[in-house]
């Protein structure tokens, strides 16, 4: 397409209108669902959206962008590789190698799903417009810039950023350590590669970083009352147990926080899942691609869960891109960050499970995300529900709002929702979890626990309520001596539990942390009589609308 006329003196030119024309032209044929488009005028550099008429009278009157020589934003492809006179490159030299290939849909999925979102989430926020997008356009810029450079002069097979990757990535594959990879790197200056690579394991990180998407570290209080974010994050001190927020012995006088959360936003790392055309793809295997047969559980959609959630909500149902996850929690044995047996330090991930997906991808680990990394070294027990927080903040906003994301495999952007199915975890963490003793007199989270005590323990009875009523073994007195006539208990719905603990005054009061003011209270037999009695708090997961 002639782009010349965006040079031209004269606005009211006739070249120069008819070039405009010919742009809006353009951009309509690519965006024919959108009534307004960004406009690329020396004012709006495409930072706001307007009609067709209004970029018309912007160009004509304030003049395009004169930088803006691709028009990514109005739905020109981005031809990242070119040869020195703007040939694209010849695929025959490359067929033993597709890494080039590989680079140019990262970016240019990237490119569409991030850098075009980000336009229009704009839109939807006050105040500071355009400076994130601003910052999400130089960082493709970066990458674009990296992509395009030559390992070495004449190298088609390769470039920079392909290259780099792919070490990195035989680094992880292969346990490399840090000076080994340096070493190698040091090994390149012999070649003509090593003028374009970094010199350190540090500079290599630093130039792939535009490709992840980064942690926040929010610091916690020392007795897991509360998180220094939000509203607390310029406190000094915990409001509830009053501990300092930082550590006090410090010679360099750096202020050192004692307990420090790492939080993966979960939204992007969603949004990344889309940006593949192959997994994008995969993510409506439960729709697209599911054998249906009754009574046979061949994926979750299969499962009640899936289906009663449909029911209530029937616009889950209608976009099967929308996300159902599993949240899963290790809440009691943790994770010894470093492999050592005598190390007393270690960390509670939460994981976060895709089932859209076939079932024999949606529990591998390349699917399995991990949002929080709740720091050691003790349990956070039943105050798991702080570190829980943005976690929880973010899931409201999925199924309430959702997120604006690009379908790499349809290439078109949708609204995406998410919901959790249900959590996976043993049974001391359900304790956890949820607040519910599970030890004890009524250990089971069922009601009506059958339990006897006996020397130094509890032993558990009961199970052959779960018999058919005229199962022979129900007669039987070889069990305990007597016969069982009590009727399967009833499984309690999640609105039903909701109901129960509300009711119940001694969870009113709770407050979380392990401070010496906050002492555990020990319940009698007795008092475990009374329903509800066994939990301690309100789990956190019952503020999800769903």
């Amino acid at each position: 397409m002639n782009k010349s006329w965006m040079n031209l003196p004269h606005r009211f030119s006739q070249g120069y209108i008819a070039g405009v024309n010919a742009f809006i032209e353009f951009s309509c044929q690519h965006n024919l669902d959108k009534d307004t488009i960004l406009c690329p005028c020396q004012n709006c550099m495409n930072t706001s959206q307007k009609t067709v008429n209004e970029i018309r009278t912007h160009l004509v009157l304030y003049g395009i962008q004169i930088s803006y020589k691709k028009w990514v934003f109005h739905g020109e492809q981005v031809d990242l590789y070119t040869d020195q006179v703007g040939e694209p490159i010849d695929d025959e030299d490359n067929d033993d190698f597709d890494g080039l290939d590989m680079i140019q849909d990262l970016l240019g999925d990237i490119h569409r799903g991030t850098v075009g979102i980000q336009q229009q989430e704009d839109q939807l926020s006050s105040g500071n417009i355009g400076a994130q997008s601003n910052e999400e356009v130089n960082r493709f810029d970066r990458l674009l810039t990296s992509a395009q450079h030559e390992l070495y002069p004449g190298c088609k097979s390769h470039s920079r950023l392909s290259f780099l990757l792919k070490l990195v990535h035989l680094k992880d594959l292969n346990h490399w350590s840090n000076i080994s990879f340096e070493m190698l790197l040091k090994l390149m200056e012999v070649l003509q590669a090593g003028d374009s690579l970094p010199g350190t394991y540090y500079e290599a990180k630093k130039m792939l970083r535009d490709l992840g998407l980064g942690y926040e570290s929010i610091h916690a209080c020392v007795n897991d009352c509360v998180l220094f974010w939000k509203e607390l994050e310029g406190n000094d001190e915990c409001p509830v147990c009053k501990e300092s927020r930082y550590k006090e012995h410090n010679r360099e006088n750096k202020r050192v926080p004692r307990k420090v959360l790492r939080y993966f936003p979960l939204i992007p790392r969603l949004q990344r899942l889309y940006m593949n055309k192959e997994i994008a793809s995969d993510l409506r295997y439960h729709s697209d691609k599911r054998i249906v047969q009754d009574n046979v559980l061949r994926h979750p959609s299969d499962g009640e869960a899936w289906k009663d959630l449909d029911k209530r909500y029937p616009w889950l149902e209608q976009e099967p891109r929308h996300l159902r996850l599993g949240l899963a929690t290790l809440a009691t044995d943790g994770f010894n960050l470093f492999g050592i047996m005598s190390s007393s330090y270690s960390v509670w991930p939460i994981i976060i499970v895709v089932y859209n997906l076939p079932p024999w991808k949606s529990m591998k680990e390349p699917f399995m995300l991990m949002p929080l990394l709740i720091p050691g070294k003790k349990s956070p027990g039943r105050d798991i529900d702080v570190y829980l927080r943005p976690l929880i903040e973010e899931l409201k906003l999925l199924f309430n709002i959702g997120v604006v994301t690009y379908d790499a495999s349809k290439g078109d952007t949708f609204n995406m929702h998410a919901v959790v199915l249900w959590t996976i975890n043993d049974l001391s963490a359900l304790g956890a979890l949820f607040g519910y003793a599970t030890m004890g007199y009524k250990a089971c989270p069922m009601d009506d626990t059958y339990s006897q005590p006996l020397r130094s323990k509890i032993g558990f009875l009961g199970h052959r309520r779960y018999l058919p009523i005229h199962h022979r073994w129900r007669k039987s007195k070889n069990f305990n001596g007597k016969n069982e006539e009590a009727l399967k208990p009833k499984l309690l719905s999640g609105n039903q539990i909701l109901k129960l603990l509300q009711q119940l005054d001694h969870l009113q009061g709770f407050k979380y942390g392990k401070h010496a003011g906050n002492k555990k209270r020990k319940a009698s037999q007795k008092n475990m009589e009374i329903p509800g009695k066994n939990f301690s708090k309100q789990s956190i997961l019952f503020e999800l609308p769903y």
